[in-house]
């Protein structure tokens, strides 16, 4: 925003909370904010999915000019089963011991197959977002990363008082559209 370009906050998270009170302070400085999640306090489950989030960015794409968008999804954050709707639930059988040892039990089963379906959802959230960047012809990039990571198989989904390494190991990666790539060769390959 010091650099005269526009700027916009979309989020599916709490504005107001015991998680997201620093974060909304950070939020409130965008030229544009869009919190569609109305709850206030501790709460797990949106009002909405993260794709209602589309439109909005949709619409942020119109507005001419440099613009940094800031998307902030409800993600993967625990209750995973919370987090995708009911037709995205691909997985649900149980886990085979070959492959997931003692997570296996039945304890765990769900746990892990609402993570692997919120991770399913949250890939088409992106695709998403990728299909409407190429749509929009502009010459964009995105940086993709998470918040924080989860400790699925301990079940200490990312409580910082039983900390473990698993809980620091984020996904991030950097896409572009076809306009971006071809108008800055060099830093796409570099």
């Amino acid at each position: 925003k010091q650099s005269d370009i526009q700027t916009f906050w979309i989020s599916n998270q709490q504005m107001l909370g015991v998680w997201d009170n620093k974060v909304a302070l950070i939020a409130q400085e965008a030229d544009k904010v869009v919190a569609i999640n109305k709850k206030v306090g501790i709460y797990k489950q949106p009002n909405h999915f993260d794709e209602a989030l589309l439109d909005p960015f949709k619409r942020s794409l119109e507005n001419p000019g440099e613009k940094l968008i800031v998307i902030h999804l409800m993600g993967n954050h625990a209750s995973y089963c919370l987090r995708y709707p009911e037709k995205w639930q691909n997985f649900s059988k149980e886990l085979q011991v070959r492959r997931f040892g003692k997570s296996s039990d039945t304890s765990s089963t769900d746990k892990i197959n609402c993570y692997d379906n919120s991770v399913l959802y949250n890939d088409f959230i992106m695709e998403s977002i990728f299909a409407l960047l190429e749509q929009s012809s502009l010459s964009a990039s995105v940086y993709y990363f998470a918040d924080h990571s989860e400790d699925i198989f301990g079940g200490k989904a990312h409580n910082q008082a039983n900390f473990n390494f698993s809980m620091s190991e984020i996904p991030s990666y950097i896409w572009a559209t076809k306009q971006w790539k071809l108008e800055n060769p060099t830093l796409w390959s570099q």
